[in-house]
């Protein structure tokens, strides 16, 4: 469900990040069926950076944010 704009987007920043030696993982947050995530780990081996022990995270909450505690956790 990842429009062709957003993986053409992703697909340069990890080009960017692998020819540059960008240290550290990618995460994507927010997903649906972790589409970008599963591009960007075959990305990743493709470029032949996976070698590097690059870790590719997936991170939702599913049931949604819960709801603020108190006027500090609404204020964020």
């Amino acid at each position: 469900m990842t429009g062709l704009k957003r993986l053409t987007n992703i697909e340069t920043l990890i080009r960017n990040v692998v020819k540059n030696n960008v240290a550290g993982d990618f995460m994507e947050t927010g997903v649906w069926r972790s589409g970008s995530c599963i591009f960007a780990n075959a990305m990743f081996h493709a470029l032949r950076d996976a070698a590097k022990n690059r870790k590719v995270y997936v991170c939702d909450s599913f049931p949604g944010l819960p709801l603020p505690r108190n006027a500090e956790d609404s204020s964020i």
